[in-house]
């Protein structure tokens, strides 16, 4: 609410401006709402990261001391699992990245026929 002094046919006059500000609340509330979220996925998201890579690596360690192919097959499998999580770990990452423009296109080389064969055998195991 604003106050001012005014004069009116030469008399002094007050004028008072009153605006409804509810509306605007509401959309600044929502705007740092949304803010917030994207924040705490991207935060979650990189910290995501570090214990898949490890889990990752550890797969990978425990499949060369492996000779049992049912042993083998089941961990060949859960690395595809935590390799699939990493990746779209790194989708919701990359999302943040195209929504803010800092996002730069990488050129990756990649094996179709291992990936069909990975997820058909996600769906068969």
């Amino acid at each position: 609410m604003k106050h001012k002094e005014v004069y009116l046919d030469q008399r002094k006059c007050s004028l008072i401006i009153i605006r409804d500000i509810v509306e605007l609340s509401r959309l600044e509330y929502a705007r740092s709402l949304e803010k917030m979220i994207e924040i705490m996925i991207a935060s979650t998201s990189h910290d995501m990261r570090t214990p898949l890579n490890t889990i990752i690596n550890m797969n990978k360690l425990v499949v060369t001391k492996v000779t049992d192919p049912q042993i083998r097959k089941w961990l060949k499998t859960a690395q595809t699992s935590t390799n699939l999580l990493l990746h779209l770990v790194n989708d919701t990452l990359d999302f943040f990245q195209i929504k803010s423009g800092k996002f730069n296109k990488k050129e990756s080389v990649c094996q179709l026929n291992e990936i069909i064969e990975d997820c058909f055998d996600l769906v068969t195991t």
